[in-house]
């Protein structure tokens, strides 16, 4: 059976796309994809050990959130810069060979804007965030930029084994 030309310059394509495509990194591959260490289900009953280094998540995301071993402080992913802010309420930077018992990441572009011109309360805000999302039965990363006049956080000191379920 013989090809026509056109099939044939098809099938070359194909083939020179699949040995190209691979060397492209994955945000531009996979551009909704989330990556996530462990669950919270495991960290509310106090799986606290660290499951993967800090190097190991990088290429995974530049944005999220998480803790490290030892629910030491919360893990903050920006710009793909991760901090630790601990009970202190001081961000450090983390190392490479630090280790999250839970994170989740994903690679962060703009994709859409909502400015606010006025001081909102949590539950407007989220009214408003919700408003512009297609649908409430997916995750979302969501960036929030401005000056706020307070911000109520909560950060763990470091856990020593054995370690005890979180208390909400």
């Amino acid at each position: 059976m013989k090809l026509k030309w056109y099939l044939w310059i098809a099938l070359c394509l194909i083939a020179l796309a699949a040995c190209v495509l691979p060397v492209y990194p994955q945000q531009f591959l996979q551009p909704h994809i989330g990556y996530q260490v462990s669950t919270l289900g495991a960290l509310n009953v106090g799986v606290y050990e660290g499951a993967t280094t800090i190097a190991e998540l990088k290429p995974h995301g530049n944005f999220g959130l998480g803790t490290l071993e030892g629910l030491d402080g919360k893990m903050v992913v920006l710009d793909g810069r991760f901090y630790q802010i601990r009970a202190d309420g001081v961000a450090y930077p983390v190392t490479d060979n630090s280790k999250t018992p839970f994170s989740a990441v994903t690679f962060f572009w703009k994709e859409q804007s909502l400015p606010l011109t006025r001081l909102l309360t949590y539950q407007k805000l989220q009214q408003q965030i919700d408003e512009q999302l297609p649908t409430l039965n997916l995750p979302y990363a969501i960036r929030l930029q401005g000056t706020f006049p307070s911000l109520k956080v909560r950060s763990e000191p470091k856990q020593t084994p054995p370690y005890k379920p979180l208390n909400f």
